[in-house]
């Protein structure tokens, strides 16, 4: 009994979203508490990445570190903003980046100012660049008619009035395809390059205007038409032209684009996972409950050799973070993308070690991806007027249901991101493979839930669940495991192993209360 009062306790956490202001609270130590804080302090407890408190500890007094901190209390952080040099304040969780000193950090450690340490990581692209995937035949996807987005253009459904945050390798400046909607409209409201502010965002990698075309090129004077044309764009060049960028580009572009009153935020980018609880994660699961969509790439790890060619295990962060809509991807056979991420979800890379690890033995680990769609041989804008480019890899099925959410949103702007994503699990269509054996026999095979999610998005089928609001199954992508099992009968309802198996009741859902009910489980 105990076990299922503390497995409703987390699932509940997990499921009842909120979609107001988020406010950080503080809490206020007495001199005793601080007192305590100090003498208890762990410089282990504080570098939350292990090879991190290594570098640190051979570093010479004077080496200078720019590190990503969480101080302990209000009163701290307004220490650590005036004592560190080029200080950022990050407004979408509770902290800052600065540059200090081996001693000034440590003088700081021992103050008991410092929460946590997280160190300035590298992210980088999403993109394979390899444009097979099976043995099968492969012709050009047809994206939007595969997630019948064209349904949806014949009632005017096409992106209007919702805006679309790319934050990339930034965007070819007056490209016809991508700088007006198809009426003509001028639709890049912001821009922002994060390594010059002073410089347009010029993608001289290709990668963002890749993503622009896919999500919504207008599909005029010959080029290809994206998902939604008439949709708006913010566009952010937090990589470089080598398609590589930080933790303090990533956030300081997610704080950017949320400012810039953003509805969706496209990530098509990763790295891999060192920590559950790493700041990437806290920033878009907050930017989730701040209203914004987030749609993230699940990764192209499966089977590469810097994952041991692990196929599970492989999803990238920032795609691990349970309230995204993580995107993996298939090609125009409806077969999956060979090298798109798997799950569980799991800690999967020990620097310290220098090397993979997926010994989860003791790990809570969850559901990714959520849903696939076409990502492979996709025909779309790039860098050079009067030039298209073949792209394959989960980046662009990211990018495939940025889009969709658009359209989703400019038919419906009181959907609110929890409900939109429960309505795109509980309407996508389950994939399914024909097996061909020696002996010319067939037989239909579902590929794993870790592979394929709830299977491949559907606009007219998320429309149509939207439109009859009743009984929604919230699919928690973190609900934890017990006992290593979980279980979805036909109806998608979901069943946690204990002792018997007990089904979790639907929720009932109002569109402008958000979840309102809370989590029953049968006795």
């Amino acid at each position: 009994m105990i076990a299922i009062k503390k497995i409703s306790c987390a699932i509940i956490l997990v499921l009842l979203l909120s979609s107001e202001s988020y406010g950080i609270v503080y809490d206020k130590h007495s001199d005793q508490e601080n007192k305590e804080v100090i003498e208890n302090t762990s410089f282990k407890d504080v570098f939350k990445e292990k090879q991190l408190l290594k570098e640190f500890n051979k570093a010479s007094a004077d080496q200078n570190f720019r590190f990503f901190l969480k101080p302990r209390n209000y009163d701290s952080r307004v220490v650590l903003l005036n004592e560190g040099r080029r200080v950022k304040a990050i407004s979408i969780i509770d902290g800052l980046f600065g540059t200090f000193t081996k001693t000034e950090l440590i003088d700081l450690i021992n103050r008991g100012l410092i929460l946590s340490i997280w160190n300035n990581s590298q992210i980088t692209i999403a993109d394979s660049g390899v444009n097979i995937s099976s043995s099968l035949v492969q012709n050009t996807s047809n994206f939007t008619e595969m997630i019948n987005a064209t349904t949806l253009w014949k009632n005017n459904i096409k992106g209007d009035n919702v805006t679309v945050a790319i934050l990339d390798t930034g965007i070819l400046k007056n490209h016809p395809a991508l700088n007006a909607t198809q009426d003509g409209k001028a639709r890049i409201i912001a821009t922002k390059n994060f390594f010059d502010e002073n410089s347009y965002p010029t993608d001289n990698n290709g990668h963002g205007s890749a993503l622009a075309g896919i999500i919504g090129s207008n599909g005029l004077f010959g080029y290809p038409i994206g998902v939604s044309p008439n949709c708006n764009f913010i566009i952010g060049k937090i990589l470089t032209n080598e398609g590589q960028g930080t933790l303090e580009t990533l956030l300081s572009g997610i704080d950017w684009a949320i400012n810039q009153e953003a509805d969706i935020i496209n990530l098509s980018i990763g790295k891999r996972v060192e920590s559950l609880q790493a700041p990437e994660i806290e920033a878009v699961n907050n930017a989730v409950k701040k209203g914004i969509i987030i749609v993230s790439a699940v990764g192209n790890s499966r089977g590469k050799l810097e994952f041991g060619y692990n196929s599970k295990f492989t999803v990238l962060s920032p795609g691990i973070a349970s309230d995204s809509i993580t995107v993996g991807a298939i090609d125009n056979n409806e077969v999956l993308y060979e090298f798109s991420s798997g799950g569980p979800v799991t800690i999967n890379y020990n620097e310290t070690e220098g090397k993979n690890l997926y010994d989860f033995q003791d790990i809570d680990y969850w559901i990714k991806p959520d849903v696939v769609a076409p990502g492979v041989r996709i025909n779309t804008t790039t860098n050079v007027l009067d030039s298209t480019k073949i792209v394959t890899g989960t980046s662009y099925s990211t990018a495939v249901v940025s889009g969709l959410c658009a359209l989703i949103l400019s038919a419906n702007k009181e959907y609110k991101p929890s409900i939109i994503k429960s309505a795109f699990l509980e309407s996508a269509k389950k994939l399914e493979n024909n097996l061909l054996f020696p002996s010319n026999k067939t037989t239909k095979i579902t590929p794993d839930i870790f592979y394929q999610g709830a299977g491949l998005v559907d606009a007219v089928q998320i429309l149509k669940k939207l439109e009859n609001v009743q009984d929604f199954t919230v699919w928690p992508s973190d609900l934890t495991f017990i006992e290593r099992r979980l279980f979805i009968n036909e109806k998608k309802q979901f069943y946690i192993s204990l002792f018997i198996n007990k089904p979790i009741e639907h929720f009932k859902v109002d569109i402008s209360s958000d979840i309102n009910e809370g989590l029953k489980i049968n006795n």
